[in-house]
């Protein structure tokens, strides 16, 4: 097994908040402010679907892959050196998730 007691640490922010609901625009700016308050971190955890509020009506909230959401996912990383990711998908007509694993297993069609 590999020793990790000489790596080095990493540092997590973990955004928990309120969200605007099927407002964008309102979730970036928001977060943005957040964000700017997660010093040191190298990584920062954003909770799922944190620009649409959780919205079931995922078409009408729909974006291209270099829309707004991702544009400024890249543009703050750029500006403060942190990781971030998200997890984009296309339609493929069935439910997805990022973890397919655990008690969700059952729902998913893995060959």
């Amino acid at each position: 097994m590999r020793d990790i007691s000489e790596l080095p640490n990493l540092n997590l922010a973990l955004i928990q908040t309120t969200l605007a609901w099927h407002d964008r625009e309102a979730n970036l700016e928001h977060f943005e402010h957040l964000l700017g308050q997660a010093h040191g971190a190298d990584l920062v955890i954003l909770p799922e679907m944190f620009t649409t509020g959780f919205s079931m009506e995922s078409e009408a909230l729909a974006e291209p892959e270099a829309g707004p959401t991702s544009t400024w996912l890249l543009g703050a990383g750029e500006a403060d050196g942190v990781f971030r990711a998200t997890l984009s998908a296309a339609d493929l007509q069935a439910y997805r998730t990022r973890f397919p694993a655990g008690l969700d297993a059952d729902s998913f069609n893995i060959q």
